[in-house]
């Protein structure tokens, strides 16, 4: 049975190759996160929470948390679930638990974001409530990313 749960510092470091092969299958380009930045994430108050098949990790997903000067808002970003794992309900667990964390912080909304090819993952978003939104995204990049 799966456990999802908050990943603290301890549970990061015991579950970091696993945590690094999980965005390996989400993105070659970007590289592997390294331990001191996931730390940074979790004490910056935002949220990496674990899908854990016994003591295998299988999924993560992140909702990082923005306070703005009239409101707050949450970002899902880089939901992976392992390719053992896939069609097993666990993305979508993934996501409706980091919807309830954005709750709990009185958030106003939710934004994400997918590429275009991921269709699967669209219809998962909007079974959830996402809307597409009629926005162009802008990005400047740093650093060859």
């Amino acid at each position: 049975m799966l456990k999802y749960k908050k990943l603290e510092k301890q549970e990061l470091r015991i579950h970091y190759e696993m945590v690094k092969s999980l965005y390996s299958q989400l993105s070659k380009r970007s590289g592997e996160p390294s331990l001191e930045r996931l730390e940074a994430v979790i004490e910056a108050d935002h949220v990496l929470l674990g899908a854990l098949d016994g003591d295998r990790l299988v999924g993560i997903g992140s909702l990082y948390i923005l306070k703005m000067p009239k409101v707050t808002k949450c970002l899902i970003e880089d939901i992976v679930v392992d390719e053992s794992a896939r069609g097993k309900g666990v993305g979508r667990s993934i996501t409706t638990k980091l919807i309830e964390e954005a709750k709990k912080i009185d958030a106003n909304y939710v934004d994400l974001t997918s590429k275009r090819a991921r269709v699967a993952s669209h219809k998962l978003y909007q079974s959830l409530g996402f809307e597409e939104r009629e926005s162009n995204i802008y990005r400047l990049h740093f650093k060859g990313y």
